[in-house]
């Protein structure tokens, strides 16, 4: 099962701007070209399309890291 997603992250619009930059140096999309001219108002048409056990392995990390900040800066702050 797949999740669909707005793009709303940052990173997530960097990423699809570059790919379809790259797109349009590769191919002469003209097509490519005129969604990159209009991309700010194109971006809500796109959807970011994931696996939802992948998802779930992000957020584990996300977390986990979270949680290895939170010791650290608790060992920073009695050490």
């Amino acid at each position: 099962m797949v999740l669909l997603e707005a793009l709303e992250v940052e990173d997530d619009q960097a990423l699809l701007r570059s790919l379809i930059e790259k797109h349009v140096r590769h191919t002469g999309s003209e097509r490519g070209q005129y969604v990159l001219n209009n991309f700010e108002r194109l971006l809500p048409k796109f959807v970011k399309v994931i696996p939802t056990e992948y998802k779930k392995v992000l957020e584990e990390r996300f977390l986990a890291k979270q949680a290895l900040g939170e010791t650290q800066l608790e060992v920073a702050a009695n050490g």
